[in-house]
């Protein structure tokens, strides 16, 4: 296994216990939700996950439809470039009232994450991945799922996935954008 592979996969799953147990600790949770919903009422912010064809695409509509005068920005770590939301994604953002059939995927890139104070990724894999490319950029990042109130922090990608599946990812995206507008 390549190191970077190696890094990732070990990274991602000892992450991902972290922020589990960060999670069941109710004060060091209520610090990261806070801080997140700080991040968030800064009104400039990057939406970022694996391949921008699901998660970031609908968080970062849904988002602008919440705050039509922010600039929201959204890109993948591993994006291919003008690659569409899939069928499955398009339908199901229909629900929320978010068009995904015009997307096309950003690759996040050098200059990408410098343009936002704060920038919210969706699971552990998104932070590592952030951390081996924009180190830096990772003191301005947040996961979304702290802003939903829900036990887990990290929104899983629905990618492959069944219809339920792109229901839960983004139901819990809108709750968490909606749930950071009433605080």
């Amino acid at each position: 296994m390549r190191p970077r592979r190696l890094i990732l996969a070990l990274g991602t799953r000892l992450l991902g216990a972290a922020l589990h147990l960060a999670a069941a600790v109710p004060p060091l949770a209520v610090v990261l939700r806070r801080r997140a919903s700080r991040a968030l009422q800064s009104g400039d912010c990057l939406f970022l996950c694996h391949g921008n064809l699901n998660r970031s695409a609908f968080a970062a509509a849904f988002a602008r439809q919440l705050y039509p005068d922010w600039h929201i920005g959204e890109a993948g770590t591993r994006a291919s470039a003008d690659a569409p939301s899939s069928q499955l994604a398009v339908a199901t953002a229909v629900k929320w009232k978010v068009d995904l059939s015009a997307h096309r995927a950003t690759q996040l890139d050098a200059l990408l994450p410098r343009e936002f104070p704060a920038i919210f990724a969706f699971d552990a894999r998104n932070l590592i991945e952030l951390a081996l490319s924009h180190p830096r950029a990772l003191r301005r990042t947040h996961l979304l799922g702290w802003l939903a109130q829900q036990s887990a922090p990290e929104i899983a990608d629905p990618h492959g996935g069944s219809a339920s599946s792109y229901e839960r990812a983004f139901a819990a995206i809108a709750s968490a954008l909606q749930g950071a507008e009433r605080q």
